[in-house]
């Protein structure tokens, strides 16, 4: 699911105190070769940020915001991260940095509150949990688009029916008799033992439902995208009380020596099912909106709707990240984002052919 910007982390910055503040957002290299190009983009960001700083807040000192910048040149801070963008908040004692995935335009701004609209950015990922569930053994993944990374489950994890239902809550072991009060033998026909292992079956599914929805789906707020084959499938579905579990995003496959590299291709191809359904759905909430006129989409409306606290949803148009124009900074939506934010609004930024109606900001409004 689109992971839209209401986050703990974000309303943290808001009160973030000892500004003014500067944000700067610029690529980072992708090979040793291009740190050299990156460090002179650095010095022109920083020149441009210098001045900004005196045009704005002229009664504060940049010496020290300089200084601290200024050690960022290292090449190793460049190499150092991951992802395709730094975003950098800069206080009057401290340097915050974010690595983003995706590709943004080099931009800097001074002001008195800190501005996270480049942070929405990077809080909006496509995050979800990937249930690799075998008939007597699971596995579980922490996905962002097509990419995964592998829990490393302690051990009280249900990784294996052995390990959840321990040898004496097996019912459909290798044990097929039970004696008589006069010392006879019963033994169990095929039909019993079957019946057994239906019940192992669901004892195991219904811990693992449990474990994943109380210790990941449910505290970090994750869908679950369940592989595993269709049978498995159907039964895992009938246990569940899950209400993250994704019921129109799966993968029907067996989890058996599952490699993420081997499935990128089937990822990529449900994320950008998923992707185009959340798509669907903020259209959808959009046109219910218009019909109980509960919607403002002019830049005056939107910034009177945002200091009322009335913005429940605001819209973005993010920029082309080719855009690099450092004069151009949408100013408005900068404050939009802030006081949507500090007031319990969700912030959700979309490319120009995503957004709902062809405007570049639009609130739906609580009342």
């Amino acid at each position: 699911m689109i992971q839209t910007a209401a986050q703990p982390s974000l309303n943290k910055l808001l009160n973030l105190k000892n500004g003014p503040f500067v944000t700067l957002v610029i690529g980072r290299p992708q090979t040793k070769q291009a740190v050299r190009k990156t460090q002179l983009e650095f010095k022109q960001l920083l020149s441009y940020a210098h001045r900004q700083f005196e045009r704005f807040v002229p009664q504060a000192d940049w010496n020290g915001y300089e200084r601290r910048l200024q050690q960022k040149l290292d090449p190793s801070f460049w190499l150092d991260g991951y992802g395709q963008t730094v975003i950098m908040l800069v206080t009057a004692d401290q340097i915050l940095t974010y690595y983003s995935r995706d590709a943004m335009a080099n931009e800097v701004t001074v002001s008195e509150h800190p501005n996270l609209l480049p942070l929405v950015n990077h809080a909006q990922q496509f995050e979800y949990l990937l249930l690799a569930l075998g008939r007597d053994r699971m596995r579980l993944f922490c996905g962002d688009r097509d990419q995964l990374i592998e829990f490393h489950l302690n051990d009280e994890a249900p990784t294996t029916m052995q390990k959840a239902l321990g040898d004496n809550e097996l019912r459909g072991g290798e044990l097929n008799f039970t004696s008589k009060g006069d010392g006879g033998v019963v033994y169990h026909g095929h039909n019993d033992k079957k019946q057994e292992q239906a019940i192992d079956q669901k004892n195991y599914y219904q811990i693992v439902d449990q474990f994943v929805t109380s210790q990941f789906s449910r505290p970090l707020q994750l869908p679950v995208v369940l592989m595993a084959v269709p049978e498995t499938q159907t039964l895992f579905r009938k246990v569940s009380k899950n209400p993250l579990l994704s019921e129109h995003v799966y993968l029907p496959l067996s989890p058996a020596q599952f490699s993420p590299a081997q499935y990128k291709d089937q990822l990529t191809q449900i994320v950008t099912q998923w992707y185009d359904q959340e798509i669907t759905v903020i259209a959808q909430q959009y046109h219910q909106a218009v019909q109980k006129q509960q919607v403002a989409a002019t830049p005056l409306a939107i910034f009177e709707a945002a200091r009322a606290g009335r913005i429940r949803k605001l819209f973005l148009q993010r920029p082309e990240a080719t855009e690099d124009d450092l004069d151009k900074v949408d100013l408005l939506s900068i404050v939009l984002t802030r006081l949507t934010l500090q007031n319990q609004g969700e912030v959700v930024t979309l490319t120009k052919e995503e957004m709902p109606a062809p405007v570049p900001r639009i609130a739906l409004l609580r009342y």
